[in-house]
């Protein structure tokens, strides 16, 4: 019963950096190979200019709401005051959903390294540098398959009077227990 695990991208883009190689022995963390950065790179720097620009509007959206709340219903309608509150409100919101979207964009190129995710062997790769691939879905490319390697599980059929006869042995110190 080994840990077998298909190695598959989370993101979509060209291999640049092979650095996997068949059968190879991997540490947990390993980065297996990179796919292209540059496009999320600049998507991550797109979310967090949105996330600046959102926060300003939100911030003036605050201030505008302030400001209306304290005047007096003479200087200004009940309308106009619920319309700075909503806007707000709304600024308040976009600005989350910017969050939100540079944290996504962070986690996918964060993705475009693919790591090992335990201790263990590969197979064979299944791609070269260079190649475009697909990922997060379950049909994305198979990069390669990690065989967890500690702990190694052996199965052996023994009949059960050489079980008895090597377990009496260890017993008396004629011979080493299997199991030390």
């Amino acid at each position: 019963q080994a840990d077998v695990v298909n190695i598959a991208p989370d993101v979509a883009g060209f291999v640049t950096d092979l650095r996997v190689k068949d059968n190879q022995f991997v540490h947990k963390g390993d980065v297996l190979l990179v796919i292209d950065r540059e496009r999320y790179t600049r998507a991550l720097a797109m979310a967090e200019a949105t996330v600046a620009a959102r926060k300003a509007t939100m911030d003036n959206a605050q201030q505008q709401h302030a400001r209306r709340a304290k005047l007096t219903t003479i200087a200004i309608s009940d309308e106009a005051r619920t319309d700075a509150k909503l806007t707000a409100a709304s600024a308040a919101a976009n600005y989350q959903q910017a969050v939100a979207d540079r944290s996504t964009a962070q986690l996918n190129l964060d993705w475009t390294q693919v790591k090992a995710p335990f201790k263990g062997r590969t197979s064979n790769k299944n791609v070269t540098e260079g190649n475009l691939i697909t990922g997060g879905t379950a049909s994305g490319t198979l990069l390669t398959t990690i065989k967890k390697l500690d702990p190694i599980y052996c199965y052996v059929d023994a009949d059960e009077d050489s079980v008895l006869k090597y377990q009496r042995l260890a017993r008396e110190k004629k011979r080493v227990s299997a199991r030390e």
